[in-house]
């Protein structure tokens, strides 16, 4: 059951948005009577459930989940996702009472078949899940989603969309963001297939654990394949297995060993061996749950992971940079040199870690698990290819091939003011009037990469001479030299939609002057890529036809989306 002044923050949320029940059990996957049943407190809200509906109505998670906060109704709004990208989610208040009393009408026949299409996962890539190890290799997942595998079984994997990596001494487990589990070698995969909505997983030699989206908590034993429900608990946010005990966390940070609470608070995640067991407090302090350790843990601070080794503890802060306890001055004096570090990993007697490019391990290596030659390599780019060039309206258009893994484009003209531009797509409109009729210019175009896997490619150039396209003049119409001039109009493209790159460029393109257009981060709308996109435009407007001169006078004001890191939305 919930507490009232949870529930009634909820309710006044879904009615200051005009929400039905309807909409809400819908966008929680849930149905009508279970929806109504957390408003009226007699049925707890799962600990994912309360995230999706911070999502939902914009509010901070703990400003709605912690009874001594209040919530500012004079600035929440939901989901922009649910406004500008589906149509079909949008309510309007004035039939809110006619779908609340069809759907007490028809109850529960409509409730058992309303949800039956499965909606995508609210999975993503959480760094700290980025990189796994076994006896005999090391996985990982790279910058570019690649799965890398080192050791006694190299090779490289292009499984889409994988959020999570595991390992015990004889498979290896992925979680792809659909909420299946994969496995290679000896596991049965057909067996997993009926589990689609798994949010998270851990696994050691003998049982497989996983948390479902309902919070559920199911536990596998490996050798027979056959299930168990342990937990109803529907809190559960955390979970690990260690030697065949279960750790669970529910989403008010309080631990549970093998479904029995505990007294122990404020615990973000359990790491151990078979000799030890740590625990991580919400102030990224290390403590431990049980065993003994010769080792100073209490100098470890600001710490977000931990891996545990037979003869060493390692620990990952917040800063990328790792620390390891062993007795080894070489090993220790190595780590420090280790610096950006997205994950790390370890199996007996070794440590792995990865900064996303490259892999770094010290300790026991008998499978070449880290051996340099399986970290990743930079290659170039090949160079730009098949430039070609037409004249349209007012414009030069030049187009070439894309190169794959490019980050952006970096395009040169030799124009009266050397003109040079950052594009991330395979074209460009110049304005003809930066050409000069019968001028030889130079085109050079150089595909950018990140500068860790992929290297700059050569340059590619094209010359040629402009000659403009001459339309037939009539000699007897020419106007008298104190004729009105109706200049000519330019005819915008669309421009909300854009990336912020290209549109900037486009602008450049139009010789729109730099001081003359300005942008503004709009933070309560999130960029659905990892680029920002115009939202807004002041001062002109998509397709519109305006001449040379007023552009050029025109101030333009442009809005475009933030730009998160995913794994910062986690709770």
């Amino acid at each position: 059951m919930e507490n009232l002044i949870f529930v009634n923050k909820l309710i006044e949320l879904r009615k200051a948005n005009n929400l039905s029940l309807a909409f809400v059990a819908k966008y929680l996957r849930i149905s009508v009577k279970d929806y109504m049943m957390i408003e009226n407190a007699t049925k707890s809200c799962s600990f994912f459930h309360k995230r999706k509906l911070a999502r939902l109505y914009r509010v901070d998670y703990t400003d709605l989940t912690d009874d001594s906060r209040k919530l500012d109704f004079n600035s929440i709004g939901i989901e922009d996702s649910l406004i500008y990208g589906n149509s079909s989610f949008k309510i309007n208040k004035y039939y809110f009472i006619i779908f609340f009393i069809s759907l007490l009408l028809i109850g529960l026949l409509a409730v058992s078949n309303s949800f039956l299409g499965k909606d995508k996962h609210d999975l993503f890539l959480d760094n700290l899940n980025r990189i796994s190890a076994s006896e005999k290799s090391v996985i990982f997942i790279d910058n570019q989603n690649q799965l890398i595998y080192s050791g006694l079984y190299s090779k490289v994997a292009n499984l889409e969309k994988v959020v999570k990596v595991r390992s015990n001494s004889n498979t290896t487990y992925l979680l792809t963001d659909d909420g299946i589990i994969h496995s290679d070698l000896t596991f049965n995969n057909n067996f997993l297939k009926k589990y689609n909505d798994i949010v998270d997983f851990e696994v050691d030699d003998n049982y497989l654990l996983l948390l479902l989206y309902s919070s559920k908590v199911k536990l596998i034993d490996l050798s027979t394949m056959k299930e168990l429900e342990i937990v109803n608990n529907t809190n559960v946010k955390y979970i690990n297995i260690i030697d065949g005990i279960t750790y669970f966390i529910d989403d008010e940070n309080r631990l549970f060993i093998n479904d029995k609470s505990t007294q122990i608070n404020d615990v973000i995640a359990i790491y151990g061996n078979d000799k030890l067991k740590l625990i991580l407090d919400k102030n990224g302090s290390v403590k431990v749950l049980s065993g003994i350790t010769n080792f100073n843990i209490h100098i470890l601070e600001n710490i977000k992971k931990i891996a545990l080794g037979d003869d060493f503890i390692a620990s990952l802060n917040n800063e990328g940079k790792v620390t390891i306890l062993i007795d080894d001055n070489i090993i220790s004096e190595t780590v420090k040199k280790w610096s950006n570090i997205l994950d790390i990993a370890s199996y007996d007697n070794y440590l792995v870690a990865t900064d996303g490019y490259k892999l770094f391990g010290v300790g026991d290596n008998t499978y070449n698990q880290f051996e340099e030659n399986y970290a990743i390599i930079p290659t170039q780019l090949p160079a730009v290819s098949n430039i070609n060039y037409e004249e349209t309206d007012s414009f030069i258009k030049f187009t070439w091939n894309k190169i794959n893994n490019a980050e952006y484009y970096s395009v040169k003209i030799n124009t009266g003011t050397d003109f040079s531009s950052k594009l991330d797509q395979d074209s460009i409109l110049i304005e003809s009037s930066k050409f000069l009729p019968g001028k030889e210019y130079l085109l050079k175009i150089v595909a950018i990469g990140d500068q860790n896997r992929y290297l700059n490619s050569d340059v590619s150039e094209l010359s040629f001479v402009y000659t403009p396209q001459i339309s037939n003049i009539d000699e007897n119409n020419i106007p008298p030299e104190d004729a009105i001039t109706i200049p000519a109009l330019l005819h915008l493209e669309k421009l909300t939609g854009k990336s912020k790159v290209n549109f900037e460029a486009y602008l450049f393109g139009l010789s729109v002057p730099v001081e003359n257009f300005v942008g503004t981060e709009n933070p309560k709308i999130i960029c659905q890529n990892d680029y920002p996109v115009i939202l807004s435009v002041e001062g002109i407007s998509d397709y519109q036809e305006i001449s040379k001169e007023e552009l050029h006078n025109t101030k333009i004001k442009y809005t475009y989306c933030k730009v998160v890191n995913e794994e910062l939305d986690k709770e």
